[in-house]
């Protein structure tokens, strides 16, 4: 038997995004896909080409991936640290910085590791993040 309130997702984490490691160093915030504000971006941004991406196109296919990376951008990953520029700068996070790396194919990887890990509802969960503060 096991209590539901133990597999309850912190909301809170999910809307501000959780601090997970990536690469070198990187550490990225990264909040729940499927939550009203990600699910109202996605609207948003694809709400101007509705009638294209309805279509079956090579077009319409590269405006759904434009809209996908940067709903990403704007509404999964939500900040960076110790991340820097090609002079060794820091370079701060904001959405359109973001989308730059999140739509470039060399780093596919990085786009994957957002999308995988805010679709983890385990990354989110209440419980584990009482286990993290030692409650």
């Amino acid at each position: 038997m096991a209590k539901l309130r133990d597999h309850a997702s912190d909301l809170d984490l999910e809307n501000q995004g959780v601090w997970v490691p990536w690469r070198a160093g990187i550490q990225l915030r990264i909040a729940r896909a499927g939550r009203k504000a990600h699910n109202e971006c996605v609207q948003r941004l694809g709400r101007a080409h509705r009638g294209l991406i309805r279509m079956d196109t090579p077009e319409a296919r590269a405006k759904v991936t434009e809209v996908t990376h940067r709903a990403a951008a704007e509404s999964l990953l939500l900040d960076w640290k110790n991340v820097e520029d090609d002079d060794g700068n820091p370079l701060p996070y904001t959405a359109e910085v973001g989308y730059r790396y999140l739509s470039d194919e060399a780093f596919r990887d990085l786009y994957e590791f957002v999308t995988v890990t805010a679709n983890d509802a385990t990354v989110y969960l209440q419980d584990l993040r009482e286990d993290a503060l030692g409650n």
